[in-house]
């Protein structure tokens, strides 16, 4: 208790559970200083059942090899903090549990199962986190990972793996109530960010995150009030923003304190797409472009009630700009620019109450819009300008559809 304790020039070596544990403590400080190594063994150092105590894991200084985790923290209101190498066979870096922890412990190197993972209740979390995953069978969960209630991450991430896996996540968040902060690269998991859970927001402030080679970018499923704001890149995915099976997901800004929405997909199938979910808002001051030669991408709602898409969407060199299928309550008062398009720059199908009132410009489409089988539909754009293309609009099958707005045309078949 109330206690300094230094560990300096210690080799623990097959030690069992754990290499070193400090447990009980309150206000204690423990510094890992000078060449420290711990091996073989679930778990190098044990802060278990702490509270208000520090854990200096120090700069470079610990060395820990064929451990499952390096260190885990359990009890309350702990801080950790320090900079560690992770050496090829270490399961993952950090275990957090309990409530109220500060940690800004900084990883780089090779892990094989997973990174940081957050349980527990209302932890802060900080610092970097530069993680290789050497084989295809690596990473079990996901390089950060957060469950629980009420946690804050901001961390700088850059996670390799091998090669794209099966059920991999770059960030895998569960629970509810979460601020996650993101910068840098997450590159070849099956999931950039994945959430499952109440009220988790997830920012990518300053220069933003690039998930690359990602089957999906940011995906929120079964999942309500979920909100993604901030710059995210996009570069060889199935999906840039989605909401699936998910209630109230807002994509972008909606507060003045909230960073603007700026994403931009390259050769991704889907770059937002909205599938059985209900009460989801693309915001007005958001912006989406996608495009670079991935001619089938297309921004998707299938099976939808209550979808606003408010903001600025803008595609080129693909399919169909904005489709919407087999759904209720669509609102189109955004800003939508669509240009060399094999389909249509908007199509709506088997859907009922459909407002578009925004504007919209088409160039070199097939169709600019295209409407099948819909009923109860207001068109009534700002401005809608269709050049270059088969047909301005194409309405079939539509019963009560009023059209209004200020459209025009030019070299059109």
């Amino acid at each position: 208790l109330n206690s300094q304790t230094q560990v300096r020039n210690t080799t623990i070596t097959a030690a069992g559970m754990s290499c070193i544990s400090f447990v009980n403590g309150d206000t204690a400080t423990v510094t890992f200083a000078d060449n420290n190594q711990l091996k073989n063994c679930s778990v190098g150092v044990g802060f278990i059942s702490m509270s208000n105590a520090v854990l200096n894991l120090g700069n470079n200084q610990l060395i820990a090899s064929k451990v499952g985790y390096i260190a885990e923290v359990t009890g309350h209101n702990n801080t950790i903090k320090g900079r560690v190498a992770v050496l090829p066979g270490i399961g993952s870096p950090m275990l957090l549990q309990g409530h109220g922890h500060h940690s800004s412990v900084s990883f780089h190197g090779s892990a094989r199962v997973g990174g940081v993972i957050v349980n527990g209740t209302n932890h802060t979390v900080t610092g970097e986190l530069d993680l290789v995953f050497p084989t295809p069978t690596a990473m079990e969960w996901a390089a950060i990972g957060v469950s629980g209630h009420g946690h804050t991450v901001n961390m700088a991430v850059n996670v390799t793996l091998a090669s794209l896996h099966e059920a991999r996540r770059g960030v895998y968040v569960q629970g509810s109530h979460h601020r996650i902060y993101l910068t840098g690269v997450i590159n070849a998991v099956t999931t950039g960010v994945h959430v499952i859970g109440d009220d988790i927001h997830v920012i990518a402030p300053g220069q933003g995150l690039h998930l690359l080679n990602v089957g999906g970018g940011v995906m929120f499923e079964n999942s309500t009030h979920g909100h993604a704001y901030g710059t995210f890149t996009i570069t060889v995915a199935n999906s840039g923003l989605s909401s699936i099976t998910s209630q109230h997901t807002v994509f972008g800004s909606q507060q003045l304190t909230e960073l603007p929405l700026r994403t931009r997909c390259n050769r991704t199938l889907y770059p937002m797409l909205f599938l059985q979910s209900q009460h989801a808002i693309f915001t007005r001051s958001s912006e989406l472009t996608f495009g670079l030669a991935y001619n089938d991408s297309t921004v998707m709602v299938s099976a939808c009630s209550n979808v606003s898409l408010s903001g600025s969407i803008a595609g080129a060199q693909t399919r169909h700009g904005v489709l919407v299928q087999i759904s209720t309550g669509i609102s189109m008062s955004g800003v939508l620019d669509f240009q060399q398009m094999t389909g249509a720059g908007v199509g709506v199908t088997d859907t009922n109450d459909v407002v578009i009132t925004g504007n919209l410009t088409m160039r070199f489409v097939n169709i600019g819009l295209s409407v099948h089988s819909v009923t109860n539909m207001l068109f009534s754009p700002n401005n809608f300008t269709a050049n270059d293309v088969i047909n301005g609009m194409q309405l079939i099958n539509v019963t009560n559809t009023t059209l209004g707005g200020k459209c025009r045309t030019h070299d059109a078949e």
